[in-house]
């Protein structure tokens, strides 16, 4: 084999152990530390600029030196630039550094792809929450009301066909409030609307991304309640939620766990949860998100299905 095929194959391997290496980093590391493989991808891109224009201009300089005298005597100490030729340097920069580049796309699209989920509304396209006001007078009927006999519960603001009842009323029911009608005094609500575990409906449920403790959570002004409910889980349709771990931790205004331990939650495995306010000025739940299998941190989306507060 000639030298020149010798070094042609050595570019083709390099790059193709380059291209394998970016697909592994995305499929091992995108879904999890997308943030910290778009951060390493810009700096290698960088470092491999610097590289080409160090490669160009050393290039450079031996062609100027080649045309002065074909035979310098400096030339013996730069024999690394003649095991590939000119095209064949520029084509191994250049590829190295188009491939760092398409990584990085790969993750930022990643990133933003989890940014979206976070943003207020993100996900509420698939079930958008009505805001129907109440009639200025209503004239209820003996037949509308439920009798105890009745299956459907009154705080369900859904006929049985699946759409809203016109004649529900989004305000308080009574002592109960449900917190899909209550903006939280810290945290973003992800989404309002219906949610299912396990093919159980919840009307009145929320969701939020869940991430890191410090960052996700929610929290809301209970004083005067009596107590929390709510069923806690990661909705049956919701998108990359394999192997996803919700974690949420639930505290009173002085930073006191509310309950004996977190709650974890994960796809099929909803858990209810009840918590006495008695004395809880603000209820704050933190949210953050794991793998399974390996513990590492990953992003998901937590419900709070039918999640209400009951008045003292």
């Amino acid at each position: 084999m000639k030298r020149s095929e010798k070094a042609a194959t050595f570019v083709f391997l390099t790059l193709s152990g380059a291209i394998l290496t970016g697909i592994w980093s995305v499929w091992e590391f995108g879904s999890k530390h997308a943030v910290a493989l778009l951060v390493v991808t810009v700096f290698v891109a960088f470092f491999l600029v610097l590289a080409t224009a160090y490669v160009a201009r050393a290039l450079w300089r031996i062609n100027k030196m080649m045309q002065a005298d074909p035979l310098p005597v400096q030339i013996g100490k730069k024999v690394l630039w003649f095991l590939l030729s000119r095209r064949q340097w520029y084509t191994l920069m250049l590829g190295l550094i188009a491939i760092a580049v398409s990584t990085g796309a790969v993750a930022g699209v990643d990133v933003m792809r989890w940014n979206a989920r976070s943003a207020p509304g993100a996900a509420s396209g698939n079930s958008p929450s009505p805001t129907l006001s109440p009639s200025p007078s209503p004239s209820p009927s003996p037949s509308v009301l439920p009798s105890p006999s009745d299956s459907v519960s009154p705080s369900d603001p859904y006929s049985s066909s699946g759409y809203p009842d016109p004649s529900y009323s989004y305000q308080n029911s009574g002592a109960i409030t449900y917190l899909d009608n209550v903006d939280p005094v810290g945290g973003t609500i992800s989404s309002h609307g219906a949610v299912s575990f396990g093919g159980k409906r919840y009307p009145r449920s929320i969701q939020k991304y869940c991430y890191r403790p410090t960052q996700t959570y929610l929290e809301w002004n209970v004083a005067g309640s009596s107590k929390f409910t709510a069923t806690l889980g990661i909705s049956d349709d919701t998108e990359d939620s394999f192997g996803a771990i919700a974690e949420m931790i639930f505290y009173d205004q002085d930073g006191h766990e509310l309950l004996p331990k977190p709650v974890d939650v994960s796809v099929g495995h909803p858990q209810p949860v009840e918590i006495p306010l008695s004395g809880v000025v603000h209820l704050r739940v933190t949210c953050s998100g794991r793998d399974a299998k390996t513990n590492d941190v990953r992003s998901t989306t937590a419900a709070f299905g039918d999640a209400l507060i009951v008045a003292a």
